[in-house]
């Protein structure tokens, strides 16, 4: 308010008031500045001394973290280092062993191939095994007999081990027992159903009793291969023929045995993959193949190792290990340097073990691995790199899902690609424990009062965690934490390659409260090797701040973060603004954003008086502080009227006395001015008149004083208000007159805006619908093309099947000239039966007529017998004494076989020696050679004594037989004579029957030449049938012919398929080319008509602006004569 707005009594009032109390306000005002500012002064020097001391020991702290990250640092790279050498060591170490035991596997097989003993018994088992159905051939009953007892052991005995092995399946038999020739159906049967042992031993069995070959020489070389499994720990050792392709011997004698590699159901088996790669193999050469399911062994996971046997430079077999399994497991299960959770373990390239997991043997070991691949595989970033060749350690997750320090590399020996990994727990590799069983960091977080401890991969991996929060096992640059500030400061720190901070923020592991971090990589050779993380605790922070010496009641210091949240606990607003609840909250309601606190974090140092966030007036100390290259402004401040106070009291003091002095001068003043404002409240009530539209009156003016004057002032003011007046009156009804007019004009403006609009707006709807349809004959351009690709790829698809197709067709066109050429074999083999059974109806004819000799003959007979009575007396004497003689030959002939026995078995036991002899020489290298020569010596003369003690033993046993037999014959020939005189009359009467008996035969060969005839005719309908198959043969020949051709003229009609597809591509392009330019176009109208609206709709807005002004002024000028009717110009 102006002072001359104030009326005059008040007026003069307040000039006595002030007259009287100004001195005494001076007085007071200075007394209360001078004391303001002693107390100001001393206050703001203890602040900024309290600030001082905060901002140093802030700055202690963080110094001290980043002093405790560098020693972390260092016992985190020496850690690493020893983990990573002790793994490194262990894995080596297993490496190693692994490739000396295949290559000692590999040798043997090599060796054992070569051996003569073997080679020997490969050439006596191909022989007896081909003279199986020759030396005891198989009647129908025997065979049924046999194939339901080895369908038996199939069903009961294989088949319930089966099914328990592989976890209830059951085994089907379809096709098994119908692939058993009658050699493999014999051996079985005598080595596997009718083994006496029983299941998983029939190995023990030495050789069956069916008095053949082959169980002689099975008798003979089983214990000896037998022995030399057993000793070295294979699975099962067999002999495979060459050619046939037949399992001619197995120690173990599974379901296997006999069978053919060559086709069946062993004929996509790994064992028939090594048999047929051997088979291209140079003696003493060898072949692996890895690890797959073979059913013959209950479907576990089997492993073969390979090579040809070769007889005077022909191969006439091959020899094959099975690997063992335990001795691999033995070798990775040595737990040594592996501490609680190490283990190792081998991969294959299929992903799956080759050794049983320590961890795991549930789903990975060896057999469950391969049982259900999907559980038991093993994919780890570490299996990748070591069967791509390479070696090395690395902090990775392992199958389970673990963090694991990883030491990988390849296996490459005997033919295989293994992955070898040691593997341990990062907490116990990084981490040790002491002696109460407390890791190392979790100890360190505690001791230190850290909220959490990291140790992550280069790539940003958190693999350990003291807290063990929810962001361990996760990726802090590519996981679901990366946009945190503990993620951004990961990134920052492996691109800086230096220590970093992030500062606080929500951190969602720690239940989105906020958390302030600081890591440092391990730096080797400009790589970072491994980052550590700490999560700083707020504790620490919030100590220093709230420590309240000499701050009264309401001082406090507190920290602010540049987004302007708090940074440590607020003293006075402890709930409000916590450093949780200001993350939590707004900046308004929860930070501080004062002058202060703006100062600060603008890099200003000062102290003064502001409004803090409570909004009260408060003393504040600011200042930055770097933390870590970040500022935050710490404060510290204390409420102004707790300074204030003891001004306050005086200030109080001088108030009460200028309330004594204003009651007296107001007394006075009342006085006076009431003689003063009586002229002047006349002059105001004039004044009121006139402002009442009363200009016609007129004031007194009697007075020669200024308020005479004043009078005279006012009547000349009242006299020219009334004329002007008048004149306004007559403008305002122009004024409206006016107005009525513009308002019809703006709205004829309106309307013709409103039809341009309208009809701009049709024009660009339509514009828009014609680019729609431009658009969508776009699109079906573009879906055309799109179905033109896809037929010119099913073009070219159906060019290849048609190639497919005619290379089939000829393929089988081959085959059919096959069949025709086996045809023709059997119709000529026809011929060959049907000249037989002419044959043997001339041989019948031939025997008829030995019957008619025969029966002159028996006359014959009949005339010597006679004779033979008087010599058989003679006979009798003769052969007594031959008797005696036999007898002593016999006891002679069983001692010499005592001895030959026992030369035989010295024999063997040394030939054995020499084998195994041999194979250590191998093992042994250069330096076993000179041991190699007397080994091979000792063999050669071994093999020189048991071939003379066979010959001998021959010898001695052809001696013994022929004694014995001529003993036995003897003893006969003696009864025979001594009886002969009765006997003689015997074949008297029994050569009578036997005349009958020619007769009978007689009849009989005269049938037997009947049906010789039958079988001719037989024969020749055969051959017929076999003649009707060539023609039809012959027919489908022709057929699959017109197949070839229908495919090239197909083929043809492909390519010009193809060319008709291009032409429309290029037809295609040109309609899009056009479409195109269409659509332009008619973007370019809408446009336009976009722009014509935009005019009209402007020109509309413009005649309503028009016409709203025009109302104004018809407004104004009812008001301004409504206003004007209010003045009296004249008298009433």
């Amino acid at each position: 308010m102006h002072i001359n707005d104030i009326p005059f009594k008040p007026k003069l009032l307040g000039l006595f008031m002030l007259i009287g109390l100004l001195p005494m306000i001076l007085v007071a005002v200075v007394t209360d500045h001078l004391a303001s500012d002693a107390l100001v002064d001393e206050a703001y020097g203890k602040l900024v001394s309290i600030r001082q001391i905060k901002r140093a020991q802030i700055e202690r702290f963080f110094a001290e973290r980043q002093g405790d990250m560098g020693v972390l640092v260092e016992t985190a790279a020496t850690l690493r280092s020893e983990a990573f050498a002790k793994l490194t060591a262990v894995r080596q170490t297993k490496q190693q062993s692994v490739q000396r035991y295949l290559t000692t596997v590999s040798d043997q097989m090599a060796t054992f191939a070569q051996n003569e003993m073997v080679v020997q018994a490969m050439a006596q088992f191909r022989d007896a095994y081909g003279l199986l159905t020759i030396e005891a051939p198989l009647e129908d009953a025997e065979r049924s007999a046999m194939k339901r007892s080895v369908a038996d052991y199939y069903s009961k005995q294989f088949g319930v081990t089966y099914t328990k092995s592989n976890g209830g399946k059951a085994f089907k038999m379809d096709g098994i027992m119908g692939q058993l020739s009658d050699r493999a159906l014999m051996q079985q049967y005598a080595y596997i159903s009718a083994n006496s042992h029983p299941l998983g031993q029939k190995h023990k069995l030495d050789g069956a009793d069916r008095g053949v070959s082959y169980d002689l020489i099975h008798k003979r070389v089983h214990p000896i291969i037998r022995d030399y499994l057993e000793r070295f720990g294979y699975y099962d050792i067999f002999l495979v023929d060459d050619k046939s392709g037949e399992i001619i011997y197995s120690v173990f004698k599974e379901t296997d045995y006999s069978r053919s590699l060559n086709k069946g159901v062993l004929d996509k088996t790994n064992f028939a993959q090594a048999f047929k790669d051997a088979r291209k193999l140079k003696p003493g050469q060898i072949t692996t193949v890895d690890f797959a399911r073979y059913w013959p062994s209950y479907e576990a996971p089997a492993g073969f190792i390979a090579s040809p046997v070769f007889k005077e430079g022909k191969r006439i077999g091959v020899a094959v290990f099975q690997f063992p399994i335990d001795r691999l497991n033995a070798i990775m299960e040595e737990r040594a340097g592996l501490g609680k959770t190490g283990e190792t373990y081998l991969v294959g390239p299929d992903k799956l073990m080759r050794s049983n997991s320590f961890h795991d043997r549930d789903n990975r070991s060896v057999g469950a691995s391969f049982a259900n691949p999907k559980l038991g595989k093993v994919d780890s970033d570490a299996v990748k790199r070591a069967l791509k060749g390479k070696s090395g350690t690395e902090v990775i997750i392992n199958y389970k899902g673990n963090p694991v320090l990883s030491a990988y590399a390849p296996i490459k020996a005997a033919g295989l690609n293994w992955a070898l990994l040691a593997e341990v727990n990062v907490a116990e590799a990084f981490s040790p424990v002491d002696g109460e069983g407390q890791e190392f960091f979790k100890r360190y977080q505690e001791l230190y009062g850290y909220y959490d401890v990291f140790l992550l991969n280069p790539d940003g991996f958190v693999f350990y965690s003291a807290a063990k929060e929810g962001d361990l096992n996760t990726n802090m640059v590519s996981g679901k934490y990366k946009d945190s500030n503990f993620g951004q400061l990961v990134r920052d720190v492996i691109q800086s390659k230096k220590f970093g901070f992030a500062d606080f923020a929500p951190y969602a592991p720690s239940n989105d409260e906020p958390a302030a971090f600081i890591a440092q990589p391990v730096v080797h050779d400009g790589e970072v090797e491994l980052i550590v993380g700490l999560q700083i605790p707020l504790d620490g922070i919030n100590a220093i701040m709230k420590e309240r010496e000499g701050m009264g009641e309401t001082g406090e210091t507190y920290l602010v973060g540049p987004d302007k949240r708090m940074r440590s606990d607020s003293f006075l607003d402890a709930k409000g603004r916590s450093v949780n609840a200001s993350f939590a909250g707004t900046i308004a309601n929860n930070g501080v954003d004062t002058e202060a606190s703006n100062s600060a974090l603008s890099g200003q140092t000062d102290a003064r008086i502001i409004t803090d966030y409570n909004g009260n007036p408060v003393l504040s100390a600011f200042t930055p502080i770097s933390v870590y290259g970040t500022r935050w402004g710490l404060l510290a401040e204390v409420d102004e009227a707790e300074v204030m106070q003891p001004v306050d009291k005086i200030t109080y003091a001088i108030i009460v006395l200028a309330l004594i002095m204003v009651v007296v001068i107001v007394i006075v003043a009342l006085l006076v001015a009431n003689n003063l404002t009586l002229p002047i409240r006349m002059s105001l009530q004039f004044a009121s008149e006139l402002a009442g539209g009363k200009l016609h009156l007129r004031m007194a003016c009697t007075r020669k004083d200024e308020m005479g004057e004043l009078a005279r002032s006012l009547n000349s003011m009242a006299e020219g208000l009334q004329q002007i007046v008048g004149d306004i009156r007559q403008r305002a009804d122009r004024l409206q007159a006016t107005a009525k007019h513009l308002g019809e004009v703006s709205n004829t403006m309106h309307d013709g805006a409103e039809g341009l609009r309208s009809q701009s707006q049709q024009v660009a709807s339509a514009s828009e619908q014609v680019s729609a349809s431009m658009q969508s004959i776009s699109s079906a351009t573009e879906q055309m093309n799109s179905s033109m690709r896809q037929v010119s790829t099913n073009a070219e698809g159906m060019h290849q099947n048609m190639n497919t197709i005619s290379a089939a067709a000829e393929e089988a066109n081959v085959n059919l000239s096959t069949v025709a050429s086996a045809t023709e074999e059997v119709t000529a083999n026809m011929d060959g039966v049907n000249r037989s059974a002419e044959h043997t109806g001339e041989n019948v004819s031939r025997v008829a007529s030995a019957v008619e000799e025969l029966t002159a003959t028996i006359q014959d007979v009949k005339t010597r017998c006679e004779r033979a009575d008087a010599e058989s007396r003679q006979a009798s004497q003769n052969a007594q004494e031959t008797v005696g003689v036999m007898s002593q030959l016999g006891s002679s002939s069983q001692e010499i076989n005592k001895v030959i026995s026992a030369i035989k078995n010295i024999a063997d036991q040394t030939n054995m020696l020499a084998l195994n002899a041999s194979i250590e020489a191998a093992g042994a290298g250069e330096a076993g050679k000179g041991f190699a020569v007397v080994a091979n010596e000792v063999k050669e003369l071994a093999g020189q004594t048991s071939d003379a003690t066979k010959e001998i033993a021959n010898r001695v046993g052809d001696i013994q037989s022929n004694s014995q037999t001529a003993g036995y014959a003897i003893e006969e020939i003696n009864t025979i004579i001594t009886g002969l005189a009765q006997v003689v009359e015997d074949i008297l009467g029994a050569v009578e029957e036997q005349s009958a008996t020619v007769s009978e035969i007689s009849h009989s060969m005269g049938e037997v030449s009947h049906e010789a005839q039958e079988v001719s005719q037989r024969v020749n309908e055969a051959t017929q049938g076999a003649n009707e198959v060539a023609r039809s043969v012959q027919e489908i020949s022709v057929g699959i012919g017109e197949v070839t051709q229908s495919v090239l003229i197909a083929s043809t009609g492909v390519e010009e398929m193809s060319r008709l597809v291009q032409e429309s591509f290029q037809a295609s392009d040109e309609i899009s080319q056009q479409v195109s330019e269409s659509t332009q176009a008619v973007t370019d109208v809408s446009s336009k008509m976009r722009e014509v609206n935009g005019a009209a709709a402007k020109m509309g807005e413009l005649s309503e602006s028009v016409q709203s002004e025009a109302q104004d002024m018809a407004d104004i000028s009812k008001d301004l004569q409504s206003a004007l009717a209010k003045f009296e110009l004249e008298a009433k």
